[in-house]
């Protein structure tokens, strides 16, 4: 699978989680928003094994820990 193809089905399962938030809010029942949720996320986990082309480098992964450290600072800070 292509990176490109990738977002595409990263768009499309946003839309149906959208429309299972809807139908959950309509119906008062969030137990298949929630399921719907799990198994979007399952989804793409997988898929993210079949893309062909390189997701992410060093570079990426040191700015992406690095933002998650800052993240988790200011939390801790805002908190106490």
């Amino acid at each position: 699978m292509k990176k490109y193809a990738f977002y595409l089905l990263i768009a499309f399962i946003a839309v149906i989680e959208f429309m299972f938030f809807l139908w959950a809010l309509g119906t008062g029942r969030p137990f298949p928003f929630i399921i719907g949720l799990f198994l979007g996320i399952a989804v793409l986990y997988i898929a993210r094994f079949y893309v062909d082309e390189v997701m992410e480098d060093e570079r990426s992964q040191k700015i992406t820990q690095q933002t998650a450290l800052t993240t988790l600072q200011i939390s801790w800070i805002a908190l106490l």
